[in-house]
């Protein structure tokens, strides 16, 4: 299948709230009806929501083999006693998807045993898209444009709001509502660009399997701000930090002053000051 753009069925699953925002100063406040002619950036809120974590015995490696849920659930997480019966009284955690009465409780659990636990959960907002563009689709796989600010794979401060969760639901009425992606390369969260999805298991091992054995080229382009002065070819090895998470603008710390400098922008822009090494 040739290049395409497919859009989104969200507004379908009610499970999105939409905001709209004006950027000032690199904060974000909400946009009133005097902000007809500034530049509006939608973001995308999850209503927060109950998750189950699905957890197999057979997974804790032999710790909780034999041994009743309380005991190992207690051991492994933390958990004081009164704390585990009043989560179980609660329906908070179950046993192979069934209430803990007090005979479950005495209950030896084995391999084959799944536990599951619930958990409240808020996503962190996202710029808000309702398209998405399509390189090429075959059975087993199909290639991207990732969007930026998205993470790919659903994590906790990300879940709906990761690429992952949007393709199987709120674009499964083009994969026929049957998509299960398969992970076969990474793009950080910041980044846009081709993102390549297994859509079986055997697509997602090939292309595993030639960037294994690097038969892959991939090529990343960096947006400066500023002119380049010199050599074509330069290495930048400062330290890099966000200084404005909604347009994911990066500085390099080349000294005290400028770390200071950037330290109080960062503040002044809500954002965490945490330098990462650039490569």
């Amino acid at each position: 299948m040739s290049k395409q753009v497919i859009h989104s069925h969200f507004e379908k699953l009610g499970e999105y709230v939409l905001t709209k925002h004006v950027l000032e100063g690199g904060i974000l406040r909400k946009a009133t009806v005097n902000d007809r002619d500034a530049k509006i950036t939608t973001l995308r809120h999850v209503i927060p929501y109950v998750h189950c974590y699905h957890q197999k015995v057979e997974n804790y490696e032999g710790r909780m083999t034999n041994k009743t849920l309380q005991e190992s659930y207690c051991r492994e997480y933390g958990v004081d006693e009164s704390t585990f019966r009043r989560m179980c009284e609660m329906n908070v955690i179950t046993l192979n998807e069934k209430p803990i009465t007090k005979s479950l409780l005495k209950y030896k659990l084995k391999d084959d045993d799944c536990f599951q636990v619930k958990d409240m959960r808020m996503d962190r907002p996202i710029k808000h898209f309702d398209k998405l563009e399509i390189i090429k689709e075959e059975n087993d796989f199909v290639v991207v444009t990732k969007p930026p600010g998205i993470c790919v794979h659903p994590i906790k401060r990300y879940h709906k709001n990761s690429l992952f969760y949007m393709l199987e639901h709120e674009y499964a009425h083009h994969f026929g509502n049957d998509l299960h992606c398969k992970t076969i390369h990474r793009l950080d969260k910041e980044t846009c660009g081709v993102l390549i999805v297994g859509k079986t298991s055997e697509g997602a091992k090939y292309f595993q399997k030639l960037l294994k054995e690097k038969q892959v080229e991939k090529q990343y382009i960096a947006r400066v701000d500023g002119i380049v002065k010199g050599k074509p070819q330069f290495e930048i090895n400062d330290p890099l930090v966000c200084i404005q998470r909604w347009d994911n603008i990066f500085k390099s710390i080349s000294n005290k002053e400028v770390e200071k400098e950037y330290r109080e922008i960062c503040k002044k822009n809500r954002v965490a000051f945490q330098p990462k090494p650039s490569k």
